[in-house]
């Protein structure tokens, strides 16, 4: 029930499944689909991006809001310069990167 309860807060029925799918997967507690959901929910302010202005700053907290709701999992955006950078997805099991693997393939 308290899996749910965490569930219900989103508003994207996708997201929603995808956290689904990864408790029974992964066997996750409630305080770990907790810390999922406020993570798909509120990214987190600080970022190790490099200040190059505000609005670089804020363009890369968008991508990784919009790559933690479309994957439905933690998600950093590193920028490394010159046009460069890394992208980095949490799972969580096998099963989860398989999922995962699904979503970036286009399965």
């Amino acid at each position: 029930m308290g899996h749910a309860r965490a569930l219900i807060t989103l508003t994207s029925e996708r997201v929603q499944l995808r956290l689904y799918e990864k408790i029974v997967d992964g066997g996750l507690s409630v305080r770990k689909v907790e810390d999922l959901v406020r993570n798909v929910q509120q990214p987190r302010k600080k970022t190790t991006t490099r200040k190059t202005g505000s609005d670089s700053t804020d363009n890369i907290q968008n991508l990784e809001t919009q790559l933690r709701q479309a994957l439905g999992t933690k998600v950093k955006v590193r920028t490394k310069g010159h046009g460069r950078g890394e992208i980095i997805i949490e799972y969580y099991s096998l099963d989860d990167f398989d999922r995962l693997m699904d979503i970036i393939a286009g399965k």
